[in-house]
This record gives C-alpha cells, structure tokens and sequence, in this order.
C-alpha cells in the first residue's frame, strides 16, 4: 500500500497519488468468486468515503447489519408513505391553576403487523439518514394542522415538538418551518414550541445557538430545552442557548421521593432557572405525592402519566371536557406556604414514600427477587439529608430537630432487625417488626408536627 501511494518523479515534478483499496477474504466471507469481487468492491467505495488513501475490510456482520439498517429504512418510509404514523398529544398542566396550558406530540408508528410502536423503537434508525428530516418535517406540519383544527373549536393549546439534532442543523431546517408556518396562517407561532434534546447542543453549541436565535426572532416559536441535567455542561447552555423553558428530565422526577440526590439535582436546577429568567416544566410525574413535592419546591408545571398518558388527537377534546384539576394539587397551592411549612411538607411526604416502599416490599415480594427498597444507610437517606438541611438553616428549633434525630436512628435500628429477619425466613418475628417499625414511622411524623 505504501508502494502504491509513494510520489512518482516525472520530468523533475513529484507527482502524489492516494489508493483507495478494497479486500474481502475468504473463507471468512464465504461466497462465490462474483460475490467476492462485488464485496471487495464494497470495501473500496467505503475505503474512499472514509476518505480515500486507506484500505477497507469486507466485514460480513457489518455488511448484514447494513443490509438489515436498509430494509427497516425502508420500512419506514414505506410507513410514512401510506399514512402509519400517529401523532398522541400529553397534556401539560399548571398544578397552582388546575389549567391545561399544552400538550406535547409524541410520535407513534401504528404498524399492521406489529401494532403501535413506541419512538424508540424506530427513531434511532434514522438518525443520520435522509429520514431524520422527512420525518420532523412530517411532525411539525401535523401539529400545525392539529393547532388549527382545535383553534377551529375553540381550544388554544401550546404544542410541543421534539426536534433532532440532525434535523435541527439540517441545511434547510429554517426554510422549511418557515413555509410550515405560512401553510398554517390561522396558528399563531408562539404556540409551537420546539424541544430541543440538551444533547443535542454538545459540541455544536454556537450552530445550534443561532439557529434557536433566529426560529425565536424571525418566526416567533418557542423554544425548549428537553432532558435537562442530563447533560455534562448544563450551566454552558443555561448561559449560552436562549431556550424560554426548561424541562426537567423524568429520570430525576421518577425517585425524587426517595432518592435525595435526585431531590438535590432539581431543587438545583429550580435555582439555575429561576436565577436565569426560564420557565421550567417537570416531565415524568406520576403521582400525586410527585406533583405536591414540586409544588414546595417551586415547580409548577407538570405532565406525566400522574396527569394522563399520550392519546391520539381524536381523544384529546374529550379528554379536555372531562378534565379535573387534583384536588390535594389545588388544596395546597390556594394557601401561602413558609418555607417552614413546605419543609414540614416534604419531610412528611418522603416519610410516608419511605414506609410505603418497605411494606410493599416486605409484604409483597420474596428475598430471592429484585425489587425497590428504600434507603436504609441511616447518613443517606431523605430524612437524613432533611435533618442536616433544616440544622444548617435553623428553621426549627434545636430541640425539635433533636427528637426526629433520635426518632429518625430508632426507625433505621427496627428496619434493620427487620429485613435481617425478613431474609431469614422468619415470618412472625419480620410481622411483628414490621409493626413496630410502622409505630416509629408514626411516631416521627407526630414530632415533625409539633416542629410546626
């Protein structure tokens, strides 16, 4: 090979050369000679398109991976083609208010043979492909005809879209929402709302920046931040995109009640959009414990299946005339909470999520299967985390946090025994325990209320 691109003199002028080599061998790759011909010739256009002065190997996997990425691309386009594809609308809600502000499409492939397929099941093959954009496009255009038939009906609706990174900097992106827009001229923009993936921004970051910048000033759409946190320079974007709203990723909602890293990552995060001028919204709440513990921490626009699921546009009407805000969401926001009272709040709301998990647990599983415990390191978990918070703030009396302290060592003394005896298989003595424990539970909650 290094032959092959070595300079040739001609005339006193050196005149360089790159080969683009392709080799498939066999038995490896076992096939007839024509076959082995074309594979090589495979290898050397995939040689040129690495960038040519390089030799390629026919790799038989690859070539069927490839083959197989092939066919379900065209899968998929088939499926867009004759109309297999699905917008299902979740509702957001402002759970100070009870009001449904929005809703977010999510994409569905309703297959023939295979039922409706959720997004993750077909989006990652078509990242990087044509399809990527088609597809988008495709989406934003839907939720402008659905925008426009709900303002028809009297309904205005915020609509959010998720947009990918490949189709975000694809060349034409601009131009082809801009003549969305125009197809739609009943919809005011500043009713779609475009999510952007807060990955999507690494590394692109100044590209990806103008082009929020100008969807925003030339087009008057909102922008999203999707899946914040999860990111490794969240503070970067925070400072650099000028998203309007800042959704907080569901996998820090999902264990906020007994996770107090995840409580400590989104009061954090409720700081940082607070301190920057965003509006925030939670994604993935799916009880009413979720939404009343956002509620004291300053969150209060939420959506997840603690709401509704997705469904299909046809439903959504329906859904909307039968709506009924959460009475205990509504019960608590009608009232101007201390910072006292909502830390009593939450204390009670992560004890309760504490003792509910252990009895699941102990009444409903065998040793030998793998479910949610709750914490038991007696320095890690909430009530430990709340117990140091509260003293560094001096919100409550010295006192008062010294009985929870004594308390809060009791129940982790009597859970353990507990679990100890649970593993080992003996019944009464775990039954009896299980009381006891549930007695201490009881007994923190009265001290936290004479903490009030």
């Amino acid at each position: 090979f290094d032959s092959l691109t070595a300079p040739y003199l001609i005339n006193g002028y050196s005149i360089e050369r790159t080969a683009s080599c392709g080799v498939t061998l066999y038995p490896n790759d076992n096939a007839d000679l024509d076959t082995l011909v074309r594979h090589a010739d495979q290898a050397m256009y995939q040689a040129k398109l690495a960038g040519r002065n390089q030799f390629k190997l026919f790799d038989p996997d690859d070539d069927q991976q490839t083959s197989e990425k092939h066919e379900r691309l065209k899968a998929i386009e088939h499926g867009l083609t004759h109309d297999q594809f699905e917008l299902y609308y979740q509702p957001k809600v402002n759970i100070k208010t009870g009001k449904v502000f929005g809703m977010e499409a999510l994409i569905r492939w309703q297959h023939p043979e295979r039922g409706t397929l959720q997004p993750d099941t077909f989006l990652p093959i078509i990242t990087g492909s044509e399809l990527e954009s088609t597809l988008g496009q495709w989406v934003i255009n839907t939720a402008l005809k659905q925008l426009m038939f709900w303002k028809s009906k009297g309904i205005e609706l915020e609509v959010s879209v998720n947009i990918s990174s490949g189709h975000l900097q694809s060349p034409d992106f601009f131009k082809q929402l801009e003549q969305a827009l125009e197809n739609y001229p009943t919809v005011n923009s500043n009713f779609l709302q475009l999510e952007i993936l807060e990955s999507s921004a690494l590394g692109e970051l100044e590209p990806v920046s103008n082009i929020i910048k100008t969807c925003q000033e030339a087009l008057g759409v909102r922008i999203a931040l999707d899946d914040f946190g999860t990111g490794y320079s969240s503070l970067t974007h925070l400072r650099n995109l000028t998203a309007k709203t800042i959704k907080i990723d569901r996998s820090f909602v999902r264990d906020l009640l007994d996770d107090p890293n995840d409580y400590a990552i989104i009061d954090g995060i409720i700081g940082l959009t607070t301190s920057f001028n965003r509006e925030l919204i939670a994604e993935g709440v799916e009880s009413t414990e979720h939404g009343l513990m956002l509620l004291t921490m300053g969150c209060f626009e939420l959506q997840g299946y603690g709401i509704a699921k997705p469904m299909p546009a046809i439903d959504v009407i329906a859904w909307l005339q039968s709506y009924q805000p959460n009475p205990k969401w509504l019960a608590y926001s009608q009232h101007v909470h201390t910072e006292k009272e909502n830390r009593i709040k939450q204390f009670r709301l992560v004890s309760d999520s504490w003792i509910n998990l252990l009895e699941t647990a102990i009444t409903s599983s065998a040793p030998d299967k793998k479910y949610h415990w709750p914490i038991f390191d007696q320095e890690k978990c909430h009530h430990s985390v709340w117990l140091k918070r509260s003293r560094q703030e001096q919100l409550f009396d010295d006192a008062c946090l010294d009985r929870l302290d004594e308390a809060h060592e009791k129940l982790h003394q009597l859970s353990s025994q507990l679990v100890d005896h649970y593993q080992n298989g003996s019944l009464a003595v775990h039954t009896q325990l299980l009381d006891d424990v549930k007695a201490a539970h009881k007994q923190l909650s009265i001290l936290i209320g004479e903490c009030d």
